[in-house]
């Protein structure tokens, strides 16, 4: 059996196109490794999302970006669909 993890942090930008709706875009860098393909183990995933609040604090988010090792052959297009809960801060909307 083997396995693969990463372990990504970065900055990024949001826009608010509306009430509820935004756009937003993420530069995340960090490392990740099994399964062979990340090289030495670093990596980069720049991402674009779009979000919507269903409520103050519950929202969802639909992403695709490329996650990419610095030194190995992964390059491969990643998408998601995320369930997010703003806590402890204002969620902007």
């Amino acid at each position: 059996a083997s396995g693969y993890t990463s372990a990504l942090v970065g900055g990024g930008w949001m826009q608010p196109l509306g009430s509820r709706l935004h756009v937003g875009a993420e530069l995340l860098a960090g490392a990740g490794g099994g399964g062979g393909g990340v090289g030495d183990g670093a990596l980069v995933e720049p991402r674009v999302f779009v979000g919507m609040q269903l409520t103050p604090t519950l929202g969802l988010r639909a992403g695709a970006g490329r996650i990419k090792a610095i030194n190995g052959p992964l390059n491969s297009n990643v998408f998601d669909l995320s369930l997010t809960l703003a806590y402890g801060v204002s969620s902007g909307y």
